[in-house]
């Protein structure tokens, strides 16, 4: 009998096809079960979790507590949440990584170089306990108010963290109000924020914190820096505003790196010498050069060195006070941290930051002409509350480099030490040498001391 024409070829090919099918679907399933494997298999760490609930939340929000007095610190909940901040940086990359690659990419994840990349730690200097004899003294003072202005702070987050919670703990939870306000800030200062939170309520440390993130952005264009800063700053202080005599210092942190050793130096030579106003010692001190580039001025601005007004005496009381690290009164100075007394706050001082009153080209009440942080110093002038104070010994830096340097000096020393106090000079000099602050290029110049 003839055989039909392609049988044999069909049932070949048939089996070829039943074979590739079943090579295919087992090669699928092979592929299914290694990816329910790696699900199942790849724990999910605590850091990964919170990270996650990080990203799902709000690039805003406002939380407060009034603390508890005598609660016992939740050691373990603190210790848990600074991992997450140590490494909120390292895990936030390390998911980005993992949804941006792709299929082929995801499946070898646990081979792949990113899996095993070596995460870099937070920097955050390394900070010593204050004497015995200080904290028991400081302890005797009234509580302080500690307001802190945010913008895209990530780096300094981990020290500014661990620098609170170490003030909370040496002072006592109770003692301290802690008040923070962020904006416009695009990195993950908002998630820091609220690891912060969690900690001061770990702590028992009573806090207001607000963040904005992009919700509101910086508006200083137009000549409106310095009143857009002074809103800002009067904003932190509102929860003090509703709580008049209940604190007896106002501790201003700008975004520097500091140790609270530091906070503490600054806090009881405030109280020894009976001080309105007492600053840390910020270097380097900027260059004119420095802040022509900073600020930018118009191009059409041709460069040249500025006449210096100021002298340098070389047998000054205050140079020498200042090179063996000795108290010495100033007319105004800020320095990143500033400590001023609760009582210019309420009447009859109701100090409050605001704008130069002497710039002819303002319009609207805008202008630049003077810091808001030089400006206060004029009002406590005004008010006969000129006790204003640098104190060396204490160190802030707006880099953490150029901070660890200057603490790495021989002429820097953390303990506190006897100091003689400050014989108070009780009127302004007539005239203060100052920059335009919305004119770093210009020469500086001399005016009257009340004239803002």
């Amino acid at each position: 009998m003839l055989s039909v024409p392609g049988v044999g070829a069909f049932r070949s090919s048939w089996r070829r096809w039943r074979r590739t099918y079943i090579f295919a679907a087992t090669a699928i399933s092979t592929i299914v079960a290694y990816i329910l494997f790696l699900s199942l298999t790849t724990p999910h760490t605590q850091l990964e979790r919170t990270v996650r609930a990080l990203r799902a939340l709000p690039n805003h929000f406002a939380s407060s507590s009034v603390g508890v007095r005598h609660k016992r610190p939740d050691a373990k909940k603190i210790t848990n949440t600074l991992a997450v901040v140590d490494n909120l940086r390292y895990e936030f990359d390390r998911q980005d990584r993992q949804h941006e690659s792709n299929y082929m990419k995801w499946l070898t994840s646990s081979f792949s170089a990113a899996r095993t990349a070596l995460r870099v730690e937070p920097l955050y200097p390394s900070c010593t306990r204050p004497a015995a004899s200080d904290l028991k003294e400081l302890r005797q003072t009234g509580r302080v108010f500690i307001a802190v202005n945010l913008l895209q702070n990530e780096e300094l987050m981990p020290t500014l963290t661990r620098q609170l919670l170490a003030l909370s703990e040496v002072l006592g939870p109770e003692r301290l109000f802690v008040s923070v306000y962020e904006n416009a800030s695009m990195d993950l200062t908002v998630m820091h924020l609220r690891l912060l939170c969690k900690i001061l309520d770990a702590a028992g440390t009573p806090y207001r914190v607000i963040a904005r993130g992009l919700t509101e952005l910086q508006q200083k264009e137009g000549g409106h820096r310095i009143s857009r800063l002074a809103h800002l700053r009067n904003t932190v202080l509102e929860p003090l505003f509703m709580t008049h005599g209940k604190f007896e210092t106002v501790l201003f942190l700008n975004d520097v790196f500091f140790c609270y050793g530091d906070v503490i130096e600054l806090l009881l030579q405030k109280k020894r010498n009976n001080a309105t106003q007492a600053t840390m010692r910020g270097i380097p001190f900027y260059r004119q050069q420095d802040l022509v580039e900073f600020f930018g001025p118009p191009d059409d601005i041709e460069q040249k060195p500025r006449p210096r007004i100021l002298p340098e005496p070389v047998d000054s009381k205050d140079r020498l006070a200042l090179e063996r690290g000795d108290p010495f009164q100033v007319f105004s100075c800020w320095n990143g941290v500033t400590a001023i007394s609760a009582s210019a706050f309420a009447p009859p001082t109701s100090l409050r930051f605001r704008t130069a009153h002497n710039d002819p080209n303002s319009k609207d009440g805008a202008t630049d002409k003077a810091s808001e942080c030089y400006l206060s110093s004029v009002d406590l002038w005004k008010a006969g509350s000129g006790r204003v104070m640098v104190v060396p010994r204490t160190r802030v830096a707006y880099y953490l480099d150029v901070y660890g340097a200057d603490r790495a000096s021989s002429a820097y020393n953390s303990t506190s030490m006897s100091s003689p106090l400050i014989k108070w000079s009780p009127t302004p000099p007539a005239e203060v040498v100052m920059h335009d602050f919305g004119m770093w290029f210009a020469p500086e110049t001399k005016e009257a001391w009340d004239s803002a």
